[in-house]
């Protein structure tokens, strides 16, 4: 075994030890991977950046922009709002919610499509009762499912055509792996039609509980600088006994007492938090020295005259508030709003609000005018919003032109007219003439991260090919299987493929086992 190939077998498992681990941004642990392959002499500087003109890469930036531009423009809220005009209330229909997930993700970023419809059945589903645990599973499986019809059905199919063509193969072509998918597919949708219910269980979701706390609502109180309460014990200053409403924790700078003891002494600047029934919370209003803190007071006036709401919003995995706290991105100013709690994979974070460090996923449950949802459920800062009021008229200018360049753009890449990444740009400089689409809502449909990151793992993919640790593992699966039919050599890469995506990411485990694949494949005679 040459130190190129220990070397880099060495790098590959460090690199995917830090992606499971979650220590570092995965765009550093592929820099640095990148970095010791171009040092070592495994991979050129050529070979280096040739993901960042790799078509695959450059045709994701394509629809990143195309899919942004048709979320932009109200069309896919338009579809997922037809979908659940349901007749019977009774009934959510399955399929309905299913086949147009399935149909619209094989040519739709799947991310989207899932998140549209997915808040739109959130909130039918609270309207008319339904257990949305449910469903929201199978919607996202669903979507996952059309991604594996078409070449632009995912990204991963996108990397895999740029790593082929790269290694010397004819890339995918559109429906190429549509004989295999949409069977799948369709397989799959049959089974969460009719296995799902049984599964999953029943249970309210975050925002269900929530909404029980508001009705016996947990209240920051705040302990002006003059109250008599200061110097006080809980029991002596009798907050201990009050009529429907008990206190529940103190926020003390940093510092979380809870649960609180009778022989607490309270102190100037105490956040008191309170629960009780929200017709009995006038009952602390009374209280001298205590007062709602300015920012939730002015919204809790707005809401008692039906000129804010309650919103749930989640933290997108790109949202600029990822790794930030609610008083270093100026929270109130910025989205006009109150945070009132934040909930973390389904439970309450114990903590001063303003000290939280959101993480994608964060559910914040937030009091905001009637704006909010407006403005905020289509950029890239929360993965979708409830919505309280109305549907946003799609615009039909920009819908119809939006879907005239997606079909066109399918078809005669499908037609092997001109490729994909050709019609890519054609479609996009439309969008942008049209103005469909502005400039600077174009700067932030395009992930630069997740481009970047790919792009970078083309390197680690080169060098897992130039080093031989694509030949030296190659060869050893293949002594243990070649007296496999070519079926089964398939599903054990199949598995092995598998397994690594439970560690990184789909594009990262696509990139490093396809070099490594494919050796397989031609000692085995089917590549």
């Amino acid at each position: 075994m040459s130190f190129e190939i220990i070397l880099t077998l060495v790098v590959v498992v460090v690199m995917m030890v830090l992606l499971m681990l979650e220590k570092f941004d995965p765009l550093i642990v592929f820099f640095l991977a990148v970095t010791v392959f171009l040092t070592a002499d495994i991979i050129t500087t050529e070979e280096a950046v040739a993901g960042f003109a790799n078509k695959g890469v450059l045709t994701i930036a394509m629809i990143f922009i195309i899919t942004a531009a048709a979320r932009n423009s109200g069309s896919l809220d338009f579809l997922a709002s037809s979908i659940l005009k349901i007749k019977n209330q009774n009934n959510p229909h399955m399929l309905r919610l299913f086949l147009p997930t399935t149909l619209l993700s094989a040519f739709v970023n799947n991310t989207p499509v899932v998140a549209t419809i997915a808040s739109f059945f959130t909130e039918w589903g609270r309207e008319n009762k339904v257990v949305l645990s449910k469903y929201l599973i199978p919607i996202s499986f669903a979507g996952i499912f059309g991604g594996i019809c078409t070449l632009i059905g995912t990204s991963t199919n996108l990397v895999v055509s740029g790593l082929l063509e790269q290694f010397g193969y004819q890339p995918l072509g559109m429906f190429e792996l549509t004989p295999i998918g949409l069977p799948l597919a369709i397989i799959g949708i049959i089974y969460l039609y009719f296995f799902s219910r049984y599964f999953l269980p029943e249970r309210e979701s975050s925002y269900e509980k929530m909404g029980k706390e508001y009705k016996e609502y947990l209240l920051e109180m705040y302990v002006k600088d003059d109250s008599e309460l200061i110097g006080k014990r809980i029991e002596d200053a009798e907050l201990r006994n009050l009529k429907g409403v008990y206190l529940t924790g103190i926020i003390r700078e940093n510092e979380i007492i809870s649960p609180v003891k009778p022989s607490n002494v309270i102190v100037a600047g105490d956040i008191l938090t309170f629960a009780g029934k929200i017709d009995t919370i006038d009952d602390l209003l009374e209280i001298k020295g205590l007062e709602i803190r300015p920012e939730s007071h002015e919204y809790f006036d707005l809401l008692s005259k039906g000129k804010a709401s309650f919103f749930e919003a989640v933290v997108s995995l790109n949202s600029p508030l990822v790794d930030k706290t609610p008083k270093e991105i100026n929270f109130r100013h910025q989205y006009n709003a109150v945070i009132l709690a934040v909930n973390r994979q389904g439970e309450r974070i114990v903590e001063k609000i303003g000290n939280i460090r959101f993480k994608p996923g964060d559910t914040l449950f937030i009091i905001a005018d009637e704006d909010f949802s407006k403005q905020w459920e289509r950029g890239n800062d929360f993965f979708y919003t409830t919505k309280k009021e109305g549907k946003i008229k799609p615009d039909k200018k920009s819908s119809f032109i939006v879907g005239a360049v997606f079909i066109a753009m399918i078809l005669l890449a499908a037609l092997n007219i001109k490729s994909l990444l050709f019609m890519g740009f054609i479609g996009v400089s439309v969008i942008i003439l049209s103005k469909s689409f502005s400039l600077n809502k174009l700067k932030s449909a395009i992930d630069l991260k997740i481009l970047v990151m790919i792009a970078l793992a083309f390197g680690v993919g080169r060098a897992i090919e130039n080093s031989g640790t694509a030949h030296f593992i190659a060869s050893n699966i293949y002594s243990m299987v070649d007296s496999f039919p070519p079926f089964i050599i398939m599903i054990i890469i199949y598995f092995i493929v598998m397994i690594i995506t439970e560690v990184v990411t789909n594009n990262s485990a696509a990139i490093i086992m396809l070099p490594i694949a494919l050796r397989v494949g031609n000692l085995a005679g089917i590549a």
